[in-house]
């Protein structure tokens, strides 16, 4: 039975008008307080969106303990749509709960150190309802999250996951989409795609895991809110996957309508893809059109090309290079005797990525402008062809390439 505590209006105001000017001291994770698994999430997760939440939360139960009132409906269900995004995410419901206990378990460490020396009532109100609304929110945390779990695990997400992963084998998809209110386009350009930059690269397997599940999460919400006559469908992974764009024509092309799905992804979900793009296909061409798609990306990430969407014809000579044919191991021989002179090959790999312009290779070298032109003496005498001569360029950077295509 719940003790009936009379509400000692004055002093619990102040004990908590205190505490509610401390809560940018609170909200902070400390990492000697934190759990291996905690310090493994995502650091945007640690540092920003946490923070976040917890200041938001200490508002609403300072509030609701000043106003003697519950959580309200809007924050309950915040609470929930969180939840459900750490179950999206693979965040245990173990953790998800120790980081609520932790905050409520913050914000009564600090009631308690403000209000020792006031009256005997202030501390046993304030901790009674305290604990009335960490149920009602764990509660709902809880529930949320199992519910998601539960969601994810009968296969009732991913959908669109689904029909794209069919449509790129080839298959007939009509029924399943119908089944899941999933509308087709009757064509799709198809983009082969990986991140621009690492999901995450300073935290161990199962942190990266989750920063993976919260990238792809938030290219998902970004293609949902993309407005088109058809949804986007996508196959994403720890490294990146298919996208599959509705194409019905454009005046402006293929690439148009491409760049705008990615200037999406980049503005809403802050995530920079590189793409190898192929011609719009009918769903019984897309297997096809989906492995030319994935050549052109091979051949922009082995080129070194920014973030952006890339086609056959912004890649024709270099694709055609890399393709294997009788030639390609003679052409790739042409740097073999370069292989002994580590220094000298990537000169030349920078000369080349930097457009033949000698000072920029040294300056990104470090080296004086001498030392460059040295090098490329010496790979001329090396390799018999002269990187300062027409013949030469042409000879050497199509061994560069056909390199890149060998150890590709």
């Amino acid at each position: 039975m719940n003790p009936q505590l009379s509400r000692p209006d004055a002093e619990v105001g102040r004990v908590l008008d205190v505490v509610a000017a401390k809560v940018a001291d609170l909200v902070h994770p400390r990492p000697e307080d934190e759990s291996a698994e905690f310090l493994r999430l995502p650091k945007d997760y640690q540092n920003e969106e946490l923070p976040q939440i917890k200041k938001h939360y200490y508002g609403v139960i300072i509030r609701a303990i000043r106003d003697d009132t519950g959580v309200s409906a809007r924050d309950l269900a915040l609470a929930q749509e969180i939840a459900a995004r750490r179950a999206v995410e693979g965040v245990p419901l173990l953790l998800v709960l120790q980081n609520w206990q932790k905050g409520l378990r913050d914000l009564w460490f600090q009631c308690a150190a403000v209000a020792s020396d006031t009256d005997a009532r202030t501390l046993p109100y304030i901790g009674t309802r305290l604990m009335e609304i960490q149920e009602e929110l764990l509660n709902a945390v809880t529930r949320s999250h199992n519910i998601e779990r539960e969601s994810i695990l009968s296969g009732e997400r991913g959908s669109k996951d689904l029909i794209a992963r069919r449509l790129l084998g080839n298959s007939d998809v009509v029924t399943d989409a119908e089944r899941f209110g999933v509308e087709l386009a009757e064509q799709y350009l198809i983009l082969a795609v990986a991140y621009a930059d690492s999901p995450s690269n300073e935290t161990p397997p199962s942190g990266s895991q989750v920063s993976v599940r919260r990238r792809i999460r938030k290219i998902l919400r970004a293609l949902d809110e993309h407005q088109s006559a058809y949804p986007v469908l996508s196959t994403l992974g720890s490294s990146g996957g298919y996208l599959l764009i509705p194409y019905a024509g454009s005046p402006t092309g293929p690439e148009s309508a491409s760049r705008r799905v990615l200037d999406v992804i980049n503005k809403e979900a802050g995530v920079r893809l590189i793409a190898g793009q192929s011609n719009s296909a009918d769903h019984d061409l897309m297997s096809e059109a989906a492995t030319l798609a994935d050549e052109v990306l091979g051949v922009a990430v082995a080129s070194a090309r920014p973030p952006g969407v890339y086609g056959l014809r912004d890649l024709a000579l270099p694709y055609q290079l890399t393709r294997p044919s009788p030639a390609l191991a003679h052409l790739a021989g042409v740097l073999q005797p370069l292989r002994s002179h580590p220094d000298l090959l990537d000169t030349l790999d920078r000369y080349f990525a930097l457009d033949l312009d000698r000072g920029r290779t040294a300056r990104h070298l470090s080296v004086h402008p001498n030392t460059v032109n040295n090098r490329l003496h010496r790979i001329a005498e090396l390799t018999g062809a002269d990187p300062s001569r027409f013949d030469g360029i042409l000879l050497l950077g199509a061994a560069l390439t056909a390199r890149q295509g060998l150890e590709g």
